[in-house]
């Protein structure tokens, strides 16, 4: 089959593995923590934006480049169990199958839509364990002697996504906190706003395993105008630092660079339920109890069969 290629194009594929290999390579390509999904995530980001002033290319590199995390230093910092961050495939897969797994609801959506406030209702219709990844965070952002606080609160200010590692090792301590304080060995799980990107998508995985079932994800599906409009309404009560015009658009801005990919990713699993959420709160909740009923429903059945 290469009998009338013409040798300079058989060792061209060659020079071009040697001109890569040499020391002129830029160094984003010789880190061995390089992630070619993340890199170009970030390049179609910034280009997507570049008419717009507030998210030029230069804007957006500054901006990252301003927090100060790399993954060393949530490791070094102590507040990682790094047995549990990074299992083996082994101990990512151990499932004791003496006890039920844990089950899990997603809920997603943008700033604003609703995610609290509806997973409050159906924790308490439904008898669910609600947790809030963003409350998780503020409240270990708060919490006198964090090791992570100060950079919990530059991510959160910034509008940006927290490292995965801090993130995960929260839920998961939540969780484990409430099914030992529960007296029923069926534990269902309500989780709003998370996981809010691919890199949190990979830490679940990493981190939780095999150890809870993800049934499926709820997303509230608002427009953006009705969002900021409720976040302004919502900073006149309680107060939030991040409630204001400024960092709403940036929030806005990681939403759908960053989470709109995974709520199509579980869209193609066949695993997303749609809600529109830019109702009045009781007709969303009628839809979502509705949604939840129908869950509960067909797992029953499956069991039973």
């Amino acid at each position: 089959m290469f009998g009338r290629t013409p040798l300079p194009a058989l060792l061209m594929p060659c020079m071009m593995l040697l001109a890569h290999a040499s020391p002129k390579t830029p160094a984003i390509f010789a880190q061995k923590t390089y992630r070619p999904s993340a890199f170009f995530r970030r390049f179609r980001s910034s280009c997507s934006h570049a008419s717009s002033s507030l998210f030029t290319p230069a804007v957006m590199r500054n901006r990252r480049l301003r927090l100060p995390y790399t993954r060393s230093m949530v490791m070094d910092s102590g507040f990682i169990d790094q047995s549990r961050t990074d299992p083996s495939p082994s101990q990512s897969a151990r499932v004791d199958t003496d006890e039920k797994k844990p089950r899990v609801l997603f809920v997603l959506g943008g700033p604003g839509s609703g995610k609290g406030t509806q997973c409050k209702i159906m924790a308490d219709s439904f008898s669910l364990h609600h947790l809030s990844a963003g409350d998780l965070l503020r409240a270990e952002r708060d919490r006198e002697g964090s090791k992570v606080g100060e950079l919990i609160n530059n991510y959160i200010t910034e509008g940006q996504i927290v490292p995965v590692e801090i993130t995960v090792s929260l839920l998961k301590g939540a969780m484990e906190q409430r099914i030992k304080d529960s007296v029923d060995s069926d534990s269902m799980f309500l989780i709003d706003g998370f996981p809010r990107s691919h890199e949190n998508l990979r830490g679940w995985g990493s981190v939780i395993g095999d150890w809870a079932d993800v049934v499926g994800v709820i997303f509230l599906d608002c427009p953006e105008d009705e969002m900021e409009k409720r976040i302004l309404k919502r900073a006149e009560t309680e107060g939030r630092n991040d409630d204001n015009l400024h960092t709403i658009k940036k929030r806005f801005h990681t939403y759908v660079a960053d989470t709109m990919p995974v709520i199509e990713h579980y869209r193609n699993e066949n695993k997303l339920f749609t809600i529109p959420a830019d109702g009045d709160r009781d007709s969303v909740a009628s839809a979502i109890e509705s949604l939840v009923t129908r869950l509960f429903n067909d797992a029953a059945h499956k069991t039973n069969a």
